[in-house]
């Protein structure tokens, strides 16, 4: 059955180029319907370089393994999307997100390092496009592994009112307000991240 179609009017000047697109294009349709919700067309569209969004995908079906080698494969696609494309701001986002993950996991002997590791790529981030919902999630990741739970909760109800249709802000707002022990709260924002996404974000069950 015919579900889905786009037309492609260019001029053929480049073909591959033309067929990078095109590809991608079908690629985040999918992802949008099937998988990822809006979260896909958000990170697709942080940049026009085809190897780096490949990359970045990599990265995403390694991160949410939550294993500490697997941890260390999605920083590796996080870097070489970088690499693509330094402008590439959401990458730095989910780079930091690894090293976030290696002191929330206990992956590492020192958490503060890791800490700062996470902090310094999201500053790289939040240079390159400002204070987007996916630089202020991950702020209030931080914030809350730091036990700033006020400075967590505000962070991540911004990050929330800047991308809406974001699931993983969602999610990770609930999962403040679990720590903060607003448990209604958590319920009713957790409900709309899995509204936001086909499938529900694997560690937002658990919460």
């Amino acid at each position: 059955v015919h579900v889905w179609a786009e037309r492609y009017d260019r001029e053929l000047t480049d073909f591959v180029e033309l067929q990078d697109e095109i590809t991608k294009a079908v690629t985040v349709a999918l992802q949008v319907n099937l998988t990822e919700g809006d979260t896909a067309r958000i990170a697709a569209e942080g940049t026009r370089n085809l190897e780096a969004w490949e990359a970045f995908l990599q990265g995403q079906t390694a991160i949410l393994k939550f294993t500490k080698l697997d941890n260390i494969q999605a920083r590796f696609f996080y870097e070489r999307a970088v690499h693509h494309d330094a402008n590439y701001a959401l990458a730095f986002v989910m780079l930091a997100h690894t090293h976030w993950l290696d002191a929330r996991l206990g992956f590492t002997p020192d958490p503060a390092i890791s800490l700062g590791l996470a902090k310094a790529a999201l500053q790289r981030a939040e240079d390159l496009v400002g204070e987007t919902g996916a630089v202020l999630h991950y702020k209030g990741n931080a914030a809350l592994m730091e036990r700033r739970h006020d400075e967590a909760l505000e962070f991540h109800r911004r990050a929330g009112e800047l991308a809406p249709s974001d699931a993983y802000c969602a999610a990770a707002f609930g999962m403040t307000q679990v720590y903060s022990g607003d448990f209604q709260g958590a319920i009713a924002t957790l409900k709309t991240s899995r509204r936001l996404s086909p499938y529900a974000i694997n560690w937002a069950i658990y919460y």
